[in-house]
Formats: structure tokens, C-alpha cells, sequence
């Protein structure tokens, strides 16, 4: 065979263009096919059915090329095409021009998807790239994120539906031993963010990603669900699964079971487990968020919404528990005291609901947390502890039973201790407000500003304007030498309705530190007089027999204020501080942080 003439009739016949305009074609329908089917969450198998179509197709192109010609009329046998005819000059350059503006628009779409990543990775990362740096080390390979799942009900009021699937299914897996599974909070943060699962990863911390999809039609229920490896992007599983919507709760598990299978782990035991009402759930999951803003009117909507959900069903262990949550947060607002008066009386009844909790589901997690806070604010020491690693043991993914546990160590001067179960809950929920800037007020106790303000900044692009993270970053500025600038945020936020109460002192703090001591005298002025933080204030002025008699900590955060946030103002050669600590039970706690700060802190001391 004259391999000469072969090629050359290989190129008479316009073999070779085909391939290449196939080609081109070929990359340009696959990258379109990777933007579209994700968009119209298309399971992972549509696409490699589509990428082998098209490379199948590829020799049955060129077969069609030797056999056939383009011409202006269109496409004719080979066999009517004399021996000295080509293609036309003219259908030639038509399909030259069209070769070069397919390959136009192919590079079009390369350049989209090559830029994508880093455009979506220079917005993503801004807030969690802080976060990684300072807690985080080697991404454990046991853990993984539950994204919300996509509504694609025809109504839109199904969203807090598809919710509840997602946050029920991240519930299930919770409870599998030895996997790490990020909080709701944190999880739910990149809900309607276009945003590359390997980047999601990444900023949770994860190994491993479920996304998935709802869709609700009458009392019928399809669910879709899938787990990635961040790595790679690499299915790992997937099923589709169509149920009843009574059935709803129990395609969770399974669902759970599937994933803990092929992660190779067990799924742990939930027999006490009552599954709830999708309406009841749906109420509870709303409650729930809104008792993580902590302020008064979401305490006060968050009860309401449990009491509908336990009217639905009475026997919801976790609704019973969430209901302790708001009352005994509520009974320490604006420094009540939770021993006495009111505040006593929401601290007995939060003690009751979370014993209810516990009574219908003894293993439950939130449960023991929610008395842990209680027996806290009732200055039970010794049985809030234990109710606090009880509920970490039930539950390692709670993020919050980590958070309190850690306020209780540090409270008892155990800061090591303490930024042991502080560092687990960030990892856990790190899209969490409330955990980010207590995590931050405690490395600044550390001494660690730097850190401190790249959490703290992490903190205001999540919750702009958050007073308490104002707070903890201007205090973080004054004690790292910036008294300036922390003064300026410290004199607007004085102004505010919802400022922390220990404002004023740290404001006092700013304006010593840069000479303006009548204005900072003219706080004195805010506090009621029999105050702790009048006493803390009177401490800031060197008054500090006048300021022990008003210092004994009424909550538990007065206890951290003594110990360590306002550490450098105690009267610390004063008998009457002495004797006081004693009276308050905090004379251990005391000597234990003094020790810290000789041994780590020796020079920033007082």
C-alpha cells in the first residue's frame, strides 16, 4: 500500500479537518456540559455517559468523513465525487472559518474555566483562610460537611424542608463513631454560594462533602445525595431515593448508613431516637438559629417557635432541650443574677425542660449540655462538669457542649485545657459567631493579638457590625500597644443600645492609655452603683479597695473577667481580694492562672 497516496487521500477527503473540527467540538460540548448539567444538578453519571458518547463518536466521525463530503449542497456519497474532485475552495473556507470560530469560542471557555476557580477562590477564602492558619493543622480524613440540599420542589416554601433533610441526615451522622462532621452553622454558610466543592472543603476543614437535592410533591419525597472527596472531586456515592414523606426520616439514616459504609465506619446507635414531625422539625430548626444570635427578641421568637413544635409533638427530646438553651441564656441577660429573683426562676425552669429532654432521650447530647449551662448558672460546679463531658462523650461533633466545656475550664483557670475544647469547637463550627470571638477573647488572654484579629475579622465579615466582636477587637488593640484606634471603636460603640456591658471599662482602659483620664472618670458615671462593672471601672483607676466589695461574680463570664480578661486591674496585694477570692470559691482557680501567666507571660505581667 502507497502510505503517500493513503494521507493524501486522507486529506482529499477532509479527514483530517473533520477530526480536528471534531475535536474542538467535542472539548467545547464537554465544557459546556461541565457549567450546564451542575447548574441543573444532573447526577454525576449524565456527564460520563456524555464524555463517552462523544469519544465513541470520534472514529465513527472519521468513517463518516472517508465515506461522505461536505458541499454546498450538503452531504453526498463519496462514490458520486470523480477521482480528480475535491471540496469545493468555497466549502472549504466555510469550514475553515468555521473550525477557527468554534476553536474561538472553545478558548473562550477554557479561559472561563481556568479563571473560575481563582476568582471564586480570592472571594471564598477571605473569610476562612484565617480560620485554617490558626487552628487547624492536617485535614482529618474521617470528616465531612452536609451542604444544604437544593429545593427543587416547584413551590419555594419548601426550603426549610430541604433544610431539615440535610440538617437531619448531618444529625444521623453525628453519631457515627470516629468521624468528624462539621455543624449546621458552618455548613449551611455556603447555602446559594457558587462555589467549587474542593473550595468548600477546604474552608470547612473536611475531607469529604454530601450534597444533594429535594424534591416535594404532595406526600411524596425524592432525594438525591451524593459524597465527594474534597480532594479530587471524585464521587465517592451516590443513589437517588423516593419515599413517602412519612417515611422521611428513616431514608436519612439509610442515607447516613451508605455514607458511614463507604467511609468505612459504623453508624452508631439511635434507638432512643424518636423521629420528629417534618413540621415540628422544621419550627425546632428555626428556634434553633435564632437562639444563636442571642439577643432578646430571638430568645423571645425561638421560645415561641419551640412551644409550637412541642405542641406538635410533645415527645421531641431535642425541642425540649433547645427550650433549657433559651431560658437559661435569657436568665443571665444583662447581668442577672441566675441564683436570685427572675433569674433563679428561669434557671429552675430551664432545669426542668433539659431533664425532660434527658428523660425522653437519655443519650442525647443537647440534653446534657443544656444542664451543664443550668447547673453553671446555678454555681454547681462539680455536676455542670460532668454533665458537660457527658454530652461531648454522646456527642465529639457538638460543637457548643466543646464551647461551654471550655468556658467552664477556663473559669476554673485551666487554660490550656480550655483552648484545647475552644480549638475543637472552631473546627467543628468555624462559620460560627459566637465560638469564633469567644475563641478570639481567649487568645488574647494568650497574648496572641495577631490571631486574635484575624479571627475577630473573620467574625465582622460574618456578622458585620457584631458589638461583641467590636468589643473583643478594640480590647485586643489596646492591650497590643493600639490604644488609638481601639479607642475610636471603643467611644462609637458606647453609644450603642446592645454594646457588652463591660464596654465602659475597656473604653476607660483606652483613654488612660492615651491621656484622656476626665473622660475616662466620667464613666464612672454609667454603671449602677452597686455594679460588678463599677467595680471593675474602679479597678481600672487604681481603686481597688473600693472596688473588691463590688467584684464577686454573679455569672459565670464575671468569673473569666477576674481571672482573665481584666486580670492586669485585680487588687492583686489586696487582703480583702485575698479573703474575697476565698468567699467566691475562686482561690484555686485564681492561683492556677497567676502560674500561667508567670510562666508564659512573665514579661507582659502587671
Amino acid at each position: 500500500m502507497n502510505y503517500k497516496n493513503f494521507f493524501a487521500e486522507l486529506k482529499r477527503r477532509n479527514v483530517y479537518k473533520v477530526a480536528v473540527a471534531y475535536a474542538v467540538v467535542a472539548w467545547l460540548l464537554t465544557q459546556a456540559a461541565s457549567i450546564l448539567f451542575p447548574t441543573f444538578e444532573a447526577p454525576l453519571w449524565v456527564m460520563k455517559v456524555f464524555v463517552a458518547a462523544i469519544i465513541l463518536g470520534f472514529p465513527v466521525a472519521l468513517v463518516i468523513a472517508w465515506a461522505f463530503e461536505l458541499t454546498p449542497e450538503g452531504i453526498k456519497r463519496e462514490e458520486n465525487v470523480g477521482p480528480n474532485e475535491s471540496i469545493t475552495p468555497k466549502t472549504g473556507r466555510k469550514l475553515v472559518r468555521i473550525t477557527i470560530a468554534l476553536a474561538v469560542i472553545a478558548a473562550g471557555l477554557f479561559a472561563f474555566q481556568f479563571l473560575r476557580p481563582r476568582i471564586t477562590k480570592t472571594t471564598a477564602t477571605t473569610l476562612a483562610a484565617p480560620i485554617a492558619s490558626v487552628v487547624r493543622s492536617d485535614v482529618d480524613q474521617k470528616s465531612v460537611a452536609v451542604l444544604a440540599f437544593a429545593n427543587l420542589s416547584e413551590e419555594k416554601s419548601n426550603d426549610s424542608f430541604a433544610d431539615s433533610v440535610s440538617e437531619e441526615l448531618l444529625n444521623v451522622l453525628g453519631k457515627v463513631p470516629g468521624l468528624k462532621v462539621t455543624a449546621r452553622t458552618s455548613a449551611f454558610h455556603f447555602k446559594g454560594k457558587d462555589m467549587p466543592i474542593p473550595e468548600i472543603a477546604q474552608q470547612l476543614g473536611v475531607a469529604y462533602v454530601v450534597e444533594g437535592s429535594v424534591r416535594r410533591a404532595g406526600d411524596k419525597v425524592r432525594i438525591a445525595a451524593q459524597l465527594i472527596k474534597a480532594a479530587d472531586g471524585f464521587q465517592v456515592w451516590s443513589d437517588d431515593f423516593n419515599r413517602d414523606l412519612k417515611d422521611i426520616f428513616a431514608v436519612q439514616e439509610e442515607i447516613a448508613g451508605l455514607i458511614a459504609k463507604s467511609l468505612e465506619l459504623k453508624l452508631g446507635v439511635t434507638k432512643n431516637q424518636t423521629a420528629p414531625n417534618p413540621e415540628a422539625y422544621q419550627l425546632y430548626l428555626e428556634a434553633v438559629r435564632l437562639w444563636g444570635l442571642r439577643n432578646v427578641a430571638s430568645l423571645d421568637r425561638a421560645e415561641q417557635l419551640l412551644q409550637g413544635a412541642i405542641a406538635l409533638q410533645p415527645d421531641f427530646a431535642r425541642a425540649h432541650a433547645a427550650m433549657s438553651f433559651v431560658l437559661s441564656i435569657r436568665s443571665v441577660e444583662r447581668g442577672s443574677d441566675p441564683m436570685a429573683g427572675d433569674g433563679r426562676m428561669l434557671n429552675e425552669q430551664a432545669l426542668q425542660w433539659a431533664d425532660r429532654a434527658l428523660a425522653l432521650d437519655p443519650d442525647l447530647a443537647e440534653g446534657y449540655a443544656a444542664k451543664g449551662n443550668v447547673l453553671e448558672n446555678l454555681g454547681r460546679w462539680t455536676e455542670c462538669k460532668e454533665a458537660y463531658r457527658r454530652s461531648i462523650e454522646l456527642d465529639p461533633n457538638f460543637a457548643t457542649g466543646h464551647q461551654w466545656y471550655a468556658r467552664n475550664l477556663s473559669e476554673e483557670g485551666y487554660i490550656e485545657e480550655t483552648m484545647v475544647e475552644m480549638k475543637r469547637a472552631v473546627e467543628l463550627d468555624p462559620f460560627a459567631p459566637r465560638i469564633l470571638d469567644n475563641y478570639a477573647a481567649y487568645l488574647i488572654w494568650l497574648g496572641k493579638y495577631p490571631e486574635a484579629f484575624a479571627v475577630l475579622d473573620q467574625v465582622l465579615a460574618i456578622q458585620p457590625g457584631s458589638p461583641q466582636a467590636l468589643c473583643f477587637k478594640a480590647m485586643a488593640l489596646v492591650k497590643a500597644g493600639r490604644a488609638e484606634e481601639g479607642r475610636k471603636i471603643l467611644e462609637k460603640l458606647v453609644q450603642q443600645p446592645d454594646q457588652p456591658e463591660w464596654t465602659p471599662v475597656s473604653l476607660a482602659q483606652a483613654l488612660l492609655a492615651t491621656g484622656r483620664r476626665a473622660e475616662a472618670e466620667a464613666l464612672l458615671q454609667r454603671p449602677s452603683a452597686d455594679s460588678f462593672y463599677r467595680g471593675l471601672l474602679l479597678c481600672a483607676f487604681g481603686r481597688g479597695e473600693e472596688a473588691v466589695p463590688l467584684l464577686k461574680p454573679v455569672v459565670s463570664i464575671h468569673r473569666d473577667m477576674i481571672l482573665w480578661t481584666f486580670q492586669e486591674l485585680m487588687p492583686r496585694h489586696s487582703p480583702e481580694f485575698d479573703r474575697k477570692l476565698a468567699e467566691w470559691g475562686m482561690t484555686e482557680s485564681w492561683q492556677r492562672a497567676e502560674a500561667w501567666r508567670a510562666k508564659h507571660l512573665a514579661k507582659k505581667a502587671p
